[in-house]
Order: C-alpha cells, then sequence, then structure tokens
C-alpha cells in the first residue's frame, strides 16, 4: 500500500501556513517545506518563512537546511524530501514551488547533476532556442535559468526533457489541496503582505544578506537589491515585486492544474478548514 501524503499548495498570501498548522493538529501531522526559497538560511521575511513560536511544536522540516553561497537544486530536495516522507507518521508538503513538490510524489528522474562550461557560456535565450529546436513539446519558463540548464542537460543526453515532464506515476497517494483566489482579493492580500514584510525589516534582511552573498534571483530579494543599489525608486520596486508576484502566481496555477491532481477550495471561506479536513478523512478512510 502505498504512503499517503497531504499537499497543500497556492499562491503567496493564500494562507497555506495558517491552514497546514491546522491540518497537522488535526490529523497529528508533520510538515515538509515544499518552497524553493524557504531552504535557505537568511532568506526569511521575503519567503514568509515560519517563526519557530508559530509553530506549536509541530515538527517542520526543510527549512533553513541551506546556507546561501550553496547550490540547492531539485534532485537534492528529492532526495532530502523523499528520505523525510519515509520518516515521518503523517507527512503533509506545504509551498509554491510546483517543480519540487511533484519531484517527491511522482516517479520523477533527473539526469546531468552538473553543468558543463559549454552550456555556462550560452545566454538565456541562446538556451531556450537550443531545447526548443530539440523539443518543441516542452513548456519551460525562459528566464529561469537553472530550469535551462537542466532542459539542456537533458537534450545533450540524447533526451526529451518534455517526455520525462510528461504522465508519471505517483509513488505516493496523496491529497492535494490548492487554495483558490480570485485576481482581485489575490492583488490585495499580496500589497499587504508586501507592505508588512517592509514594515518587518524585509530592506534590512537583504542589505544583511547581501553583505555576505551574491542576492538569488528571487521576487522581492531581486527588487530590493536593485532599489539598495539606486537602479529602482522605493515605489517602483514595490509596484515590481506585487507585478511579478502577481504574474507569478497566475503561472503556477496553470502549472498546478496541468500537472497534478488537486481539489480547489475558496482561500476565503469561513468553512476551509472543516470542508478540507472532511476531505481529507474521505480520502483517508
Amino acid at each position: 500500500m502505498m504512503k499517503k501524503v497531504i499537499v497543500i499548495v497556492g499562491p503567496t498570501s493564500s494562507g497555506k501556513t495558517k491552514l497546514s498548522l491546522e491540518i497537522a493538529k488535526h490529523f497529528r501531522g508533520q510538515i515538509i517545506n515544499g518552497d524553493s526559497v524557504q531552504v535557505y538560511k537568511g532568506y526569511n521575511i521575503g519567503s514568509a518563512k515560519i517563526k519557530n513560536h508559530e509553530k506549536y511544536d509541530i515538527p517542520h522540516f526543510l527549512i533553513d537546511i541551506v546556507d546561501p553561497n550553496k547550490q540547492y537544486d531539485v534532485f537534492q530536495f528529492q532526495k532530502d524530501g523523499r528520505k523525510i516522507i519515509e520518516e515521518v507518521e503523517n507527512p503533509i508538503i506545504v509551498g509554491g514551488t510546483g517543480l519540487y513538490i511533484q519531484s517527491l510524489l511522482f516517479d520523477y528522474k533527473f539526469y546531468g547533476e552538473k553543468s558543463s562550461h559549454e552550456e555556462l557560456s550560452l545566454s538565456n535565450k541562446e538556451l531556450y532556442n537550443e531545447i526548443k529546436l530539440f523539443d518543441n513539446k516542452i513548456i519551460i519558463d525562459k528566464n529561469n535559468r537553472r530550469r535551462l540548464i537542466r532542459a539542456y542537460e537533458i537534450i545533450r543526453k540524447g533526451l526529451k526533457p518534455s517526455s520525462l515532464e510528461g504522465d508519471k506515476k505517483t509513488i505516493y497517494d496523496y491529497y492535494g489541496v490548492y487554495l483558490d483566489l480570485d485576481k482581485n482579493e489575490l492583488k490585495k492580500r499580496v500589497t499587504e503582505r508586501i507592505n508588512n514584510q517592509l514594515n518587518e525589516g524585509f530592506i534590512q534582511e537583504v542589505s544583511e544578506l547581501k553583505k555576505k552573498y551574491e542576492i538569488k534571483n528571487i521576487i522581492g530579494y531581486r527588487e530590493i537589491n536593485m532599489y539598495l543599489e539606486n537602479k529602482m525608486t522605493y515605489d517602483q520596486m514595490k509596484e515590481n515585486i506585487i507585478s511579478k508576484t502577481m504574474k507569478l502566481a497566475k503561472r503556477q496555477k496553470t502549472w498546478f492544474k496541468n500537472k497534478m491532481k488537486l481539489y480547489f477550495f475558496d482561500a476565503n471561506s469561513k468553512t476551509l478548514t472543516r470542508d478540507v479536513i472532511e476531505g481529507i478523512e474521505k480520502w483517508r478512510n
């Protein structure tokens, strides 16, 4: 019998953390982070990382496990995450990084962990054009360099990335929850969150990271870094973070709808927790 895994996904500001705590308390679950930014130490405010006093003694895994100067990709995440899934009793994966979450649940194979000088010397546009030339079915973000390099490595091995990302067998029996919000409500929540993060010291966090490390190309951190380098005004920085976050949320929703079987719940519903618990109970039984 396949192990049962609960999955909670959705856009930023949709209430994933709050719901995950309530679900974990009800089912005596253990929470596994499914966000590619929260694995890094020091990337706290901008990733909306849960604070220690908010965890209510519920075990949390794959948070603050990597120094910002170290490389950590989906290949390593898959190994670490599956080990935890096997060790804990009631795993609950929570986050918004679709590929990372899918890599845990599906029979996902990865090829070519190391990049050669050839692909590293190519621009994102050149990599994208080469990839599309050999695999015109692939859907890939032109600006996501890590994924472009990964796809290029697969092609060099004579394989088509799209064939590896098609329908895959799941290795766990999962119940997937997607927290859905309409565009206007999401923008309202995103704006409120950005304002709160800035008040909490988001700019200072980036400034401190900048003293020790190269700032990662992550929404929020990237824009604040540009603001600190006087390449943007404060208002431009805020507007850019909100705009890029909304665009990311749209792409994430499309990805999740196409790639995973999920039950969509209204994140604004007053009966959200009860409805999700009822759905999980039926699935478990």
